[in-house]
Formats: C-alpha cells, sequence, structure tokens
C-alpha cells in the first residue's frame, strides 16, 4: 500500500502545482473577480468544517461504526456538492471554481484512499 500512498502524494503535488500555475495566470488576467455565489460559499463552509472535524480527529469522538458510515458519505457528498457548484461558479468567479474544485476533488480521492486502506 506504501507505493500506491506515495504515487497519491505525488499526484497531489503535480495537480496543485498545475492549479497554482492556473490560478496565477487567471489573477494576472482577470483579478481576484467579484463575491462567489451562496451556494459556492456553503459548499466551500460544509468543505472547510470537514477538513478542520478531520484534523482536530473529532472523528474519534464518534463511535467507530458510525464514523465508516459517516465519513465516506460526507466526504463524498460534499466534495460532489463542491464539484458541482464550481461547475456554476465557472463563468462568474473562476478563480473561486477552479479552488473548489480542487478542493472538492481532492476531499473525494482522499475518501477513496483511506477507503481502499480500511478494506486492506
Amino acid at each position: 500500500m506504501m507505493g500506491l500512498s506515495i504515487v497519491f502524494l505525488i499526484l497531489i503535488i503535480v495537480v496543485a502545482t498545475i492549479v497554482f500555475h492556473i490560478l496565477v495566470e487567471t489573477v494576472q488576467e482577470r483579478g481576484i473577480g467579484p463575491v462567489p455565489k451562496k451556494l459556492t460559499l456553503l459548499s466551500c463552509t460544509l468543505l472547510g468544517l470537514h477538513v478542520v472535524f478531520f484534523m482536530a480527529n473529532g472523528y474519534s469522538y464518534i463511535p467507530e461504526r458510525f464514523v465508516e458510515i459517516l465519513f465516506p458519505a460526507f466526504s463524498l457528498s460534499a466534495g460532489i456538492f463542491g464539484n458541482i457548484s464550481a461547475l456554476r461558479e465557472v463563468n462568474h468567479n473562476r478563480f473561486v471554481a477552479i479552488l473548489l474544485s480542487c478542493f472538492s476533488t481532492f476531499s473525494i480521492l482522499f475518501c477513496y484512499l483511506l477507503y481502499g486502506i480500511s478494506q486492506m
């Protein structure tokens, strides 16, 4: 499984570098842009709360059988919701749409990685 984790890390580094380059070009071309839509702000808040709850070991206080159901379901639904709102945001504010879609995609990929590790 170590090989899959390294491939996942390399993938994240490559995608983060590409996204950073796209964001720099977008800001130079258009500026930051207008205020994001409410749906985008809601999905960013859900993903942010999920990451903070995960990093603060919030899931360790919930019984394990609930976490096995709750974490993948919430992570996938928040990621899909974020990608849908990023698609709606593209024409309005491209800078925010790129950030949100990358954040959502990383959430989905991380969920798949944890699911794969737990099935071993």
